[in-house]
């Protein structure tokens, strides 16, 4: 039965509250939707409406939106759910553990006592710390520099020499965390870099995929709310280790799970910049292969003292380290901050061909479609920042410094205090840093639940690998899956290894072609040879996978949460005001041996198949239309450069 105009006109509104905050909708954009929706007006899962926008969203399995024409505005995005819709969480008898979380905090600071000193940002990069907004390195209009012109042109990485740098400690070898666990009695222990993946799902999981906030970045978005990149919703994978007993208790660090990971000219880039950022040019140059000498050796070995410089803070049963990147003493709170180098879309999208090629692609506008540092936030929005976000939180930071650039050109310069990042991520402007501080607080219980169980009463005194994934099964309602199975040393080993022993083989390759003359005809050969190369890889890593897979135990998750003791209404949760209180119930189901396989390869295989489209430098036949346009971009920018008079440097030094 369908409902007449004013019945549907009625449910609408009381529906969708249209005084509600986030804004009234207006009679163009609701009279469209009204005539297009059917009784259930609840049951579609449609996107946010942006007027200037011809696209709608795409519509999310299981939607039963009907079919909108191109003239059609998009429809309104749905935010709250009926009063009598029934969670599959109602619906449950728990077979392992039911419980409640909430958000009291349990965060500490853990004081050890170290030599290094953390860095602090030279080149008078200090200003973008206290000036909101881009900072062009060059301004494209004048060609005057607003910093120093030394930092322009990047060293290319197989000129740096990196046989100093201070190499990433994994937490099961770090004995100074095995000894502070013991010392303050925590179970697990973890680095930054290890925990973000699985928090990022358990974020997915309490904010029901919550879309990226992008309102405030500029008109140029397509869609002022967004969701997360396909990179971003990947597994969350983590080995954890049983440690040493010698005080009679069991501990367990965590690392994470590095099976399809690929050593890439960004990762070395980024150590290369960190030392750009925070030492003047006439000690960079001492890093420089050319340069190289037993004296600039030891200089090196004494600046690379000050890389270690870690943070160190406890949550309840957790022990969490984070390396301190730099510092300015003005900043708020600590005055701590991480440095990210950030490349250029051309770049990240068609990585494996620009290992090999150079790029023109370049930022010359502050907004834009394409060439824009708006552009680059809002990917980086979808990506990344939620990790980055994440590992300030955990290291007690104010905020990440990002410097953007083209592997061989820096471009500029942008400070995102927590805050920023909190607005972004968890979307409401006032409330969201206090929001992103009790979700994290929350995630963390979560996360020390769900090793309390594994490790109790499942894996107790074993080495487990542990995969964790965030899945929508509603518009309203996600679940968590959780597998765990238990490895031995060797198989340990055989994971962390694989992907670094392919990466090994790789630049063994490059090196070769790098120097053959005869480059056009090698160059094709050798593409295919390195397509073959990443399919068998691959399938080793789909093999491996399989057979280090035995005694499973795979779980679901699902939640119900309140607000101030009120069950939510809305899509998302949402504070109104400071002193809301948050609620997470929550029950964890048992999976069969067939679902836990079934979802155990499925997750393991999204990684190799990321790997299987990136891993080799394609040719046109073989690119996306996007990507073809990127390279598009490269090629004008090149032609550009060659324009350009590089000899005349005006700058701005006051």
């Amino acid at each position: 039965m369908k409902l007449n105009p004013g019945e549907r006109k009625r449910k609408f509104l009381e529906t969708h509250k249209p005084n509600y905050k986030l804004g009234r909708l207006t009679k163009k954009t609701r009279i469209p939707l009204l005539k297009a929706l059917e009784d259930d007006l609840l049951s579609a899962k449609i996107g946010f409406h942006k007027p200037r926008s011809r696209v709608p969203p795409s519509l999310g399995k299981g939607s039963s939106s009907p079919s909108i024409s191109a003239s059609t505005p998009p429809p309104v995005y749905q935010y709250f759910r009926s009063p009598e819709h029934v969670l599959a969480f109602q619906n449950l008898t728990t077979q392992v553990v039911e419980g409640s979380l909430d958000t009291t905090p349990t965060y500490e600071p853990i004081k050890v006592e170290q030599t290094s000193e953390v860095p602090t940002l030279k080149h008078d990069l200090s200003r973008v710390l206290f000036s909101p907004g881009v900072h062009f390195l060059q301004d494209p209009r004048t060609k005057v520099f607003n910093f120093d012109p030394y930092l322009k042109n990047i060293l290319p990485v197989n000129e740096f020499d990196f046989q100093h740098i201070t190499q990433y400690v994994a937490s099961e070898k770090d004995k100074t965390m095995l000894k502070v666990s013991k010392l303050i009695n925590t179970r697990y222990y973890s680095s930054t870099s290890s925990m973000t993946g699985i928090l990022s799902h358990l974020h997915y999981l309490l904010s029901n995929f919550r879309p990226v906030n992008l309102k405030d970045l500029s008109r140029n978005v397509r869609y002022s709310h967004v969701g997360f990149s396909r990179g971003a919703k990947l597994p969350g994978n983590v080995i954890v280790r049983k440690m040493e007993q010698s005080d009679g208790e069991t501990r367990y660090a965590i690392d994470s799970d590095k099976y399809a990971d690929k050593e890439m000219i960004l990762s070395r880039l980024g150590h290369s910049l960190e030392r750009l950022l925070t030492n003047e040019s006439e000690i960079f140059d001492k890093y420089k292969l050319s340069n190289k000498s037993e004296e600039n050796s030891k200089a090196q070995l004494e600046m690379e003292k000050n890389s270690n410089a870690y943070h160190y803070a406890k949550m309840d049963k957790f022990l969490m380290r984070s390396q301190l990147d730099c510092k300015d003493e003005r900043l708020p709170g600590t005055g701590t901050f991480d440095l990210k180098s950030r490349a250029v879309c051309a770049i990240r999208h068609d990585v494996a061909f620009h290992e090999e090629e150079t790029t023109g692609y370049e930022l010359l506008k502050t907004v834009g479609e394409y060439e824009s540092f708006e552009k680059e936030m809002s990917e980086l929005a979808r990506s990344t920042l939620l990790k980055y976000s994440l590992q300030a939180r955990i290291g007690n930071m104010d905020g990440i410094f990002l410097a953007f650039h083209n592997i061989a050109k820096m471009f500029g310069f942008q400070y995102l205090p927590s805050s920023e990042m909190d607005k972004m991520i968890h979307s409401f402007d006032k409330l969201s840093s206090k929001f992103a501080q009790d979700e994290f607080t929350i995630s963390m219980k979560f996360y020390e639940k769900i090793l309390d169980v594994i490790t109790n009463d499942y894996l107790p005194n074993t080495s487990f690998r542990l995969v964790v994934k965030a899945v929508p099964q509603t518009i309203n309602e996600t679940c968590l899956i959780v597998i765990a199975h238990p490895v031995t040393d060797k198989e340990i080993d055989e994971i962390q290894t694989a992907g670094m022993k392919y990466s090994e083989a790789i630049t063994e390759t490059a090196g070769i072609i790098e120097n053959d003359e005869s480059i056009d005809e090698e160059t094709k050969t050798q593409k295919n040879k390195d397509k073959e190369r990443v399919s068998k890889h691959v399938d080793k890593l789909r093999d491996l996978n399989d057979k280090v897979y035995k005694n499973a135990h795979g779980f679901s998750i699902w939640i119900d949460q309140k607000i101030n003791e009120k069950r939510i209404l809305t899509r998302h949760p949402t504070y109104q005001s400071l002193n809301d209180d948050w609620n997470v119930d929550f029950k964890i189901e048992k999976l069969n041996d067939d679902e836990t396989r079934e979802n155990y390869l499925n997750f393991m295989d999204e990684k190799c198949k990321l790997l299987l489209e990136h891993g080799y430098s394609k040719d046109d036949g073989e690119l996306t239309n996007y990507v073809k346009l990127l390279r598009a971009f490269s090629e004008r920018g090149k032609k550009r450069a060659l324009e350009e008079d590089n000899d005349k440097i005006i700058w701005n030094k006051d």
